[in-house]
């Protein structure tokens, strides 16, 4: 298969998902490989670790090839978006464009098209919308770490190019400890540094394509979370934080970061949405919001008072019966109070 592009091709056409699934399980391999030499150094120097990474790495480079072949000989179909006559490309993978992004051949008012919204984020309440990530951003993620520079994150390409497999098949989402509108990401891969590596997403948000807007789930951080990773996830528990929880992959991510799993874990459950994201409620709460003010006075213009009453005190929670006094056949209009009640 490694020497067939014609096969590989035939594959990504028939079936795209599984040609990425089986582009990024041999990434993974070759990167869990990378990491266990790395923690590992005198294996690594022995002649069969010599043997077995160099292979590794030619297997891994030789499946990059083939793949991107198969989409340069696939049809680059341009994917306009009806609405607002947008386009970006879908049939261009998304390592293809990490590797462009890095040339002055890209556009730069254009973000990387990182995949649709997968399957597990839909279940969470977010929309169905092109999952985009800037060149900026990359640029800063690919920059070596540095005191002066928190944006700067030291990831490699390759592992800036599991984010389509990461966001896919995740080891924990929560909501954001900071912001109302994000969601993050956690994986069980790690950066150069042991670190787990994490996107931050902003929901329903924005991006910019030849200078027009396109509505979108907005990845607007990834780099390896190495401060403080066990408080963080306590203090996610602590605020019901926690939206779903991958039993194989968290137990691997902490396996690989040498801690126990949290005991909370087990109470919310694994392989299941645990909620909905407060970032999707907090978005349809201001939707309708925005709409009650538009119908709100929409009825005051038509002069329909009746209408916009009934609208303010539903919202008001306003739903008692008419109650009155004495009688329901009306001809009470006022209190008296120099009148006595009956004794």
């Amino acid at each position: 298969m490694l020497q067939n592009t014609k096969l590989f091709e035939n594959l990504l056409n028939v079936n795209r998902s599984f040609a990425e699934r089986l582009v990024n399980a041999i990434k993974k391999i070759a990167a869990n490989l990378r990491n266990f030499f790395k923690e590992n150094p005198l294996e690594a120097k022995t002649e069969y670790g010599q043997a077995l990474l160099e292979a590794m790495n030619k297997v891994e480079n030789r499946v990059q090839e083939l793949w991107d072949e198969a989409v340069a000989q696939g049809i680059r179909a341009e994917k306009s978006e009806s609405n607002n006559n947008i386009w970006y490309s879908d049939r261009t993978s998304f390592a293809e464009q990490v590797d462009k992004a890095q040339t002055s051949s890209w556009n730069n008012r254009n973000a990387l098209f990182v995949s649709d919204t997968p399957d597990i984020l839909l279940d969470l309440g977010l929309k169905q919308l092109p999952v985009l990530y800037t060149k900026a951003h990359l640029m800063e993620a690919l920059k070596p770490k540095s005191n002066n520079n928190s944006h700067w994150h030291g990831l490699t390409s390759e592992q800036v190019k599991l984010m389509p497999e990461i966001l896919k098949s995740p080891a924990i989402i929560m909501d954001s400890l900071s912001t109302s509108d994000d969601i993050v990401v956690i994986s069980d891969y790690l950066d150069n540094d042991g670190a787990p590596i994490v996107a931050v997403i902003h929901t329903n948000g924005q991006g910019i394509y030849e200078l027009q807007t396109q509505p979108s789930n907005f990845v607007k951080s990834y780099y390896g979370k190495d401060k403080g990773f066990e408080s963080y996830i306590k203090r996610a528990l602590t605020n019901d934080k926690i939206l779903y929880i991958s039993k194989e992959k968290s137990q691997s991510l902490y396996r690989q970061i040498g801690l126990q799993l949290p005991n909370g874990f087990n109470k919310l459950g694994f392989n299941k949405i645990i909620r909905q994201s407060n970032s999707i409620v907090n978005t349809l709460s201001q939707q309708n919001s925005d709409r009650f003010d538009a119908d709100y006075l929409s009825a005051v213009e038509r002069g329909n008072m009746a209408t916009a009453q009934k609208m303010v005190d539903e919202a008001a929670g306003y739903t008692s019966p008419k109650l009155y006094h004495g009688t329901k056949n009306f001809g009470f209009t006022e209190f008296d109070l120099v009148l006595k009640t009956k004794p």
